[in-house]
């Protein structure tokens, strides 16, 4: 009878025991064979087809990836060359279109942008010029309120014939400026959405005060008008016509563009001061006096002009500024009309009367008008190149949204070339090998 030691030795690894037959079963190996590599290349194959147990360790290591993630790297693998290849091409293509499609994008609307400052420009040539003509129009008024008016400052109900003819000229005066109104009134309404919001804040402004110059000229006519009212009155409307011309420059982001206007606005008030001086003296030589606060009152524009003269220094070009110096030159009825100014201001404050100050009021009015006639001369070629310069930027505009589109294509073409003539090489690559093997 053998040993209970020798019972335990026959009981070894070589005996079936209930659990090693339990594991090889989950393992997919037959009860009783020795297992002498787990991952031998039998059992990866049934492993990959039945996977691990439930039971079994295994299931639950990280190293047993999903499905899916075998499936997809498959599906690419499985990709026919051809595919792969457009695949490698569409997306650096596709970025490159989508970059040149926003540039050409910006530039479409850079041009717009540049449209509507040029239709502004437009427009601002239309108001000056109504301003010019208001200016005109306003000091002949005042003339003829003199003319009507006694050295004691009283106005007179029968007009002499001086004051008649005078008269005639403003209502002619009328009939120059009202050419001006209508277009610029169509231009001011057609000023909408699109533009920027200072913009059509200033074109309602605009079109706000022209229906106010009837209601000034009725005013201005009446019998007890006061001169130095008729100037404020036709001031402020000016004022608001000249303010346009600034929204050029706000609605442009060009240094160039925005110098020129700039300086057209200066030699605008520049103009404009020269036309409140020209009606205030003619009063005064005409009457013999200046009336209640206007002597204050052309102190104060001259002071203004020299400040805008100094600001039209800052922004305008030497190309600018030689065509403002040709206006003012020397021995031009600039220097005239500046020594007879000077000579008003100086003889004023010492005399109770201008009667003997050696001023003809015609002769005044005419070389005061001449002169202002060259400085608007100087104004109407600003407003012409403020005008071209937004039309270049405008063509400019154009020319970049049509060349980026044109790059745009050629690189597309050039993408589908390469793509066709490299997939044709690869295929035929590929038959080759075929063949030989």
């Amino acid at each position: 009878m053998p040993s209970r030691s020798k019972k335990s030795r026959d009981a070894g690894p070589g005996s079936a025991r209930p659990s090693d037959a339990g594991a090889q079963a989950a393992f997919g190996r037959p009860a009783g064979r020795p297992v002498t590599d787990v991952l031998d290349p039998a059992m990866r194959d049934q492993m990959a087809t039945a996977g691990p147990a439930v039971d079994s360790p295994l299931a639950e290591l990280p190293s047993a990836r999903p499905a899916a993630t075998r499936l997809r790297g498959r599906i690419l693998r499985n990709w026919r060359v051809r595919s792969r290849l457009v695949l490698l091409i569409a997306i650096p293509t596709a970025t490159a279109v989508a970059l040149g499609g926003s540039s050409i994008v910006s530039s479409w609307r850079t041009a717009v942008d540049y449209q509507r400052v040029a239709r502004l420009a437009s427009l601002t040539a239309k108001i000056t010029t109504l301003a010019y003509e208001l200016e005109y129009e306003r000091d002949n008024t005042v003339w003829f309120i003199a003319l009507k008016t006694g050295p004691n400052g009283i106005s007179n109900t029968n007009l002499s014939a001086a004051a008649k003819s005078q008269l005639q000229v403003v209502r002619q005066q009328y009939a120059y400026t009202n050419k001006w109104i209508g277009p610029v009134r169509s231009g001011v309404a057609a000023t909408g959405s699109g533009y920027p919001p200072g913009v059509v804040l200033d074109a309602q402004s605009v079109q706000s005060e022209l229906g106010f110059i009837n209601s000034a000229r009725r005013a201005a006519l009446t019998a007890q008008t006061s001169p130095i009212e008729v100037i404020k009155v036709y001031q402020q409307l000016i004022d608001v016509l000249l303010a346009f011309e600034g929204q050029i420059a706000l609605s442009s982001n060009d240094p160039q563009l925005t110098s020129t206007v700039s300086a057209l606005s200066q030699v605008s008030r520049f103009e404009e001061e020269y036309s409140i001086q020209r009606a205030l003296i003619v009063y005064a030589l005409t009457v013999g006096k200046f009336a209640p606060n206007m002597f204050d009152k052309l102190k104060a524009s001259v002071a203004n002009q020299n400040s805008d003269k100094a600001q039209f220094d800052n922004f305008a070009s030497s190309q600018q500024d030689g065509l403002f110096k040709v206006a003012q030159a020397t021995g031009s009825l600039a220097d005239r009309v500046n020594s007879s100014e000077s000579t008003v201001i100086q003889y004023e404050p010492t005399h109770t009367s201008l009667a003997n100050i050696g001023i003809v009021p015609e002769e005044w009015f005419g070389n005061v008008t001449e002169t202002i006639g060259k400085i608007r001369s100087v104004e109407q070629a600003l407003v012409s190149q403020a005008v071209s310069r937004a039309q270049d930027l405008r063509k400019k505009a154009i020319i970049s949204a049509v060349v980026i589109a044109g790059a745009v294509l050629l690189v597309l073409v050039i993408s589908l070339l390469f793509t066709v003539v490299v997939g044709r090489s690869m295929v035929r690559r590929t038959s080759r090998s075929t063949s030989t093997r």
